[in-house]
């Protein structure tokens, strides 16, 4: 756990990105959540109208305004300030709430969303925690974190850069074993790496294999509850 006041740095550095985004006219939208997060899980996320979605640290762009469900929540601590400076989604309630304390009842959600969030909080595990309580016993989980790996590492030596944005830093194997000791059990895992879409196509052609990627920035995982 950090403190408070890390915290607190790490979410004015997360507004001022997204206020940046906004003047670039840039973040995520449809094309890159369906790209680059659904595709992979796409056989086990079959459109379902009833389900009721949690994304936790759902940001003002995040995946939960771009998947179906007949319920959407957003939990997400910065919530009075993107109500005022983005257009959020009027499908999607939007909660002013820290991940470590979700104000939701027991096994409420379908599909619960963590994507890029347990980097910027103050307790990774008590959030996993709150999410599996939150998520029904046969629901799905799609869980990413960005990775502490040789070259991230050597890069921000080189740069002496203060990662501002991320109090914690992960590797694939402990983000997994964080998952598996508050009781999720992994159904699959994704890499996202630093090189071009391209490129990546062109290595996966000719056979090469990705395990613990040295060029990965992050890792996607969909699981689901171990009990």
């Amino acid at each position: 756990m950090i403190s408070y006041e890390r915290w607190r740095e790490a979410q004015s550095a997360e507004r001022e990105y997204w206020l940046q985004q906004k003047k670039k006219k840039g973040g995520r939208n449809a094309s890159f959540w369906n790209l680059y997060i659904l595709k992979p899980f796409m056989n086990l996320l079959a459109p379902h109208e009833k389900r009721v979605i949690v994304d936790v640290g759902c940001g003002p762009a995040g995946l939960i305004n771009f998947i179906d469900g007949q319920e959407k929540v957003g939990v997400e601590p910065l919530a009075n300030h993107y109500r005022r400076y983005f257009g959020i989604s009027p499908k999607v309630q939007m909660i002013k709430a820290i991940g470590e304390n979700l104000p939701l009842k027991n096994e409420v959600a379908d599909v619960a969303i963590c994507i890029d969030v347990v980097n910027h909080v103050k307790s990774p595990e008590k959030v996993l925690t709150e999410v599996k309580r939150i998520l029904h016993r046969h629901g799905l989980f799609i869980f990413q974190v960005n990775l502490s790996t040789l070259t991230s590492e050597v890069w921000h030596r080189l740069m002496r850069a203060y990662d501002i944005y991320h109090p914690h830093r992960f590797t694939s194997r402990i983000a997994e074993r964080m998952l598996r000791l508050v009781g999720f059990q992994c159904i699959k895992i994704v890499y996202e790496h630093y090189m071009t879409f391209n490129t990546r196509h062109l290595l996966d052609r000719i056979g090469f294999i990705f395990s613990e990627p040295l060029f990965a920035k992050g890792v996607r995982i969909l699981a689901r509850r171990a009990d």
